[in-house]
């Protein structure tokens, strides 16, 4: 996809259905494209994570100075892309053959990134795609989920970047709930008030939120809060009070007993069966 690159860095790569996922981290570069190159057919989202400058250079002759934390790009358009700085970064490249586009729509794409407007939908678009970027542990159905999530935050923005799609608003806001609460487990106990203010919607609005998915939010902080725990019995020889304490239980007993309700025996006796396992 390149003609010319000074890229010094690292780079990886998830792909999903009509779409490719690739976190990245280097010094400053310039890279140049090819005109009707490979990456033609896509539409790229970029979510910096570091701050540092970066110049794009269009095939119309143009340059932008990337306004906000978010950009997006029609990969026909590109020609030289610098960056000055450390940068790191994750860019979701979405197939526009996977993609409802109308005629001309891609042409909106760098008015969209400096539109006041749509700056809300853009960062729950880059909380989506760094959400799954940087969990390569996700399942196959919570990956399919997010993967339309972004496509069809995308194709709403194309249609009208200040009214995106209910839906996909909503998918979009519940991952970023979920991220933030994994975020915050290790404070204790996580009330729906401070989510909700995080996330500036309503308490009721965050109860709403998940009253489709077959759990409450206060159910889901508790099965979150588990699995982190439960996944530190098995893979580490922490003592179970460290592991409850770094997930946020309030004492040992809390954990051990929420952990044999859901699992049927107690963390020490279900990391000797799964170490004996292991053995065999």
């Amino acid at each position: 996809m390149r003609d010319e690159a000074s890229f010094m860095g690292s780079l990886r790569r998830r792909r999903l259905a009509g779409m490719t996922l690739i976190s990245a981290k280097a010094d400053s570069f310039v890279t140049s494209w090819r005109e009707g190159g490979g990456l033609a057919g896509y539409i790229g989202l970029c979510v910096n994570q570091t701050s540092f400058v970066e110049t794009v250079k269009y095939v119309s002759g143009t340059e932008q100075l990337l306004p906000h934390r978010i950009g997006l790009f029609d990969g026909a358009e590109l020609l030289e892309t610098e960056v000055m700085g450390s940068m790191q970064l994750t860019i979701a490249l979405v197939d526009k053959r996977s993609m409802p586009l109308r005629r001309n729509s891609v042409a909106t794409l760098r008015s969209i990134a400096a539109d006041r407007h749509a700056l809300p939908t853009l960062d729950l678009l880059g909380t989506v795609v760094t959400a799954v970027a940087d969990n390569p542990g996700i399942g196959p159905a919570a990956a399919a989920i997010a993967r339309d999530t972004i496509r069809d935050l995308l194709s709403c923005l194309l249609d009208d970047p200040a009214n995106p799609a209910p839906r996909a608003v909503e998918e979009g806001l519940r991952v970023s709930v979920v991220r933030w609460v994994d975020d915050h487990l290790h404070v204790g106990s996580i009330s729906p008030t401070a989510a909700a203010s995080q996330h500036n919607i309503s308490v009721r609005s965050l109860h709403r939120l998940f009253a489709g998915t077959g759990e409450t939010f206060g159910a889901m902080v508790r099965r979150r809060r588990l699995e982190k725990a439960a996944r530190d019995v098995v893979s580490t020889e922490d003592m179970i009070q460290t592991i409850a304490m770094r997930w946020g239980y309030a004492e040992a007993g809390q954990f051990i007993g929420a952990f044999k309700r859901t699992f049927g025996d107690t963390p020490m006796a279900y990391r000797r069966a799964i170490m004996r396992v292991a053995d065999d």
